[in-house]
């Protein structure tokens, strides 16, 4: 895996987003996200889920996703834990 890093994610604002779809076939969607950080520490959350009934027989569609992220940045570098 090539993981690059262009954002330190400390002494940014906190921020939050929820959203949410639905559409044909039942299909649905909704996911949210949110950062904070206190000094050289951050840490940012995300998850979704995706549930649909597809359009023909044997098509069903269920994913769920969540990923945090667990950072400090300091004057000689930094260390994260996905």
């Amino acid at each position: 895996m090539i993981n690059i890093v262009l954002k330190t994610g400390a002494n940014l604002p906190s921020s939050a987003r929820v959203s949410a779809s639905v559409g044909s076939f039942r299909y649905g969607d909704g996911s949210f996200s949110a950062n904070t950080s206190s000094g050289p520490w951050a840490v940012s959350v995300y998850g979704s889920v995706i549930s649909s009934l597809g359009y023909r027989q044997n098509n069903v569609l269920n994913q769920q996703v969540g990923v945090s992220d667990f950072r400090y940045t300091g004057d000689m570098g930094g260390a994260y834990l996905t």
